[in-house]
């Protein structure tokens, strides 16, 4: 069957409706510390699944490589934020393709 998602193109609109959290006091409040770039590399994966699990108003963004961000935790990825917006996993940020639903390509 056919992947179904749904592209924002706009990163800033991607992460106001997903709620990414930036790299800010909110994570210093949660006892995490990103990079200096503000992202979690992927060697962290283990621990942000388990902070996920813990708390489960929180959900991963997976950045498999490149600018393309997904809506959903993937293990293995070059890199993730923290989100606590639309959990929706169909959601997607690739900036080299229009908005709206596409059919039919992987991204995991």
């Amino acid at each position: 069957m056919d992947e179904m998602v749904y592209n924002i193109p706009d990163l800033k609109r991607f992460m106001i409706r997903t709620g990414m959290l930036r790299y800010d006091e909110e994570y210093l409040r949660l006892g995490l510390e990103p990079s200096d770039e503000g992202w979690f590399y992927k060697e962290r994966y283990d621990e942000l699944a388990e902070f996920c699990e813990i708390y489960p108003q929180y959900h991963l963004i997976s950045l498999p490589g490149g600018p393309l961000y997904l809506n959903r935790s993937i293990s293995d990825c070059w890199m993730y934020h923290l989100a606590k917006g639309d959990r929706d996993p169909g959601l997607i940020h690739d900036p080299f393709r229009e908005e709206g639903i596409l059919i039919g390509i992987m991204y995991y």
